[in-house]
């Protein structure tokens, strides 16, 4: 494996309550250039970004088979399932990524700007998945919006683990 120079460039994106950053040109050459970015990104105390929509949805499903066979074995047909179901619709995007963690809940997809961290999804849950995306607004969720899919809700980013086992109890 070639470790990178400092030309070789990739895309960075970035999510926290604020929402989302994107860094189209990161390299080991530009990154101090972009330290700013990145440090105002996670500043700027007292702002409630998580009403702000975003234009896009993120899937990032795992399936990295190298780690378990089980993230490829379920990750691949759900990551294809999913391409499917949001052919004609760009504001899905679905990615492959590789370890998320929990191989035993595979398949594993974290779903960004949202926060929602979901498991032992199936191809055959692809729709439902995407059906529930398109009925809820493209933004982070707080503390008191519903689990997307509740039989598949690993948890929610920003939450402490008291926070996520609350919000569990009250809408199961």
């Amino acid at each position: 494996m070639d470790l990178p120079t400092s030309d070789d460039k990739t895309r960075l994106t970035v999510f926290s309550a604020k929402g989302r950053l994107e860094i189209p040109d990161l390299s080991l050459h530009t990154i101090e250039d972009h330290e700013d970015n990145l440090l105002r990104h996670f500043e700027l105390p007292g702002l409630n970004y998580s009403r702000v929509e975003d234009e896009f949805t993120d899937l990032y499903v795992c399936t990295h088979g190298a780690r378990d066979c089980r993230c490829a074995d379920r990750g691949g047909p759900l990551a294809e399932a999913l391409r499917q179901e949001t052919s004609t619709d760009p504001s899905i995007r679905i990615h492959e990524v590789a370890h998320v963690g929990k191989h035993n809940l595979a398949a594993n997809v974290l779903v960004y700007p949202l926060g929602e961290w979901l498991g032992l999804l199936t191809a055959e849950d692809a729709p439902r998945l995407v059906e529930a995306l398109r009925r809820v607004k493209c933004r982070p969720f707080t503390g008191t919006d519903p689990p997307l899919m509740l039989n598949h809700w690993r948890g929610r980013r920003g939450l402490s683990k008291e926070e996520q086992l609350a919000l569990f109890a009250r809408f199961s």
